[in-house]
């Protein structure tokens, strides 16, 4: 049996999965561990879930004090600054932070500080687990 063989007879049929292809990839790790490809989608989904609540936190935050972020891509209305708390939101949790928009109230500086730190913990388990995984 090839290498190739081998790898493949690892996957699913379709009838398994569900899906039209019946392919799932597979990652192994050197511990012999099998992460899935479910795993890591269910592993993005939670990090951007994250990163969305935290943006809805950022808007009740503006809700109460319209002022609460500045910089050039701030807004003056609650409908036109949604988008722009995503943006905020999520170069935040990935911790590239431009500098475009910044937090201008404690109460905003707060939340940015805690989804950063989240995020960053967040990653650093989530890392460990994968790697652990059996």
């Amino acid at each position: 049996m090839e290498l190739f063989d081998l790898f493949l007879s690892n996957w699913p049929d379709r009838e398994e999965t569900g899906f039209g292809w019946g392919i799932e990839p597979t990652f192994v790790f050197p511990t012999g561990s099998v992460v899935i490809g479910e795993t890591i989608c269910m592993a993005v989904s939670v990090y951007l879930l994250i990163g969305f609540t935290f943006a809805l936190l950022c808007g009740i935050i503006v809700q109460l004090h319209l002022e609460s972020f500045g910089g050039r891509a701030s807004a003056n209305s609650i409908q036109s600054i949604v988008p722009v708390l995503g943006y905020f939101s999520l170069t935040t949790l990935s911790t590239i932070g431009f500098g475009d928009l910044t937090p201008s109230t404690i109460q905003a500086r707060y939340a940015a500080v805690a989804e950063g730190i989240t995020c960053q913990f967040y990653m650093a388990i989530l890392v460990a687990r994968l790697v652990r995984m059996q």
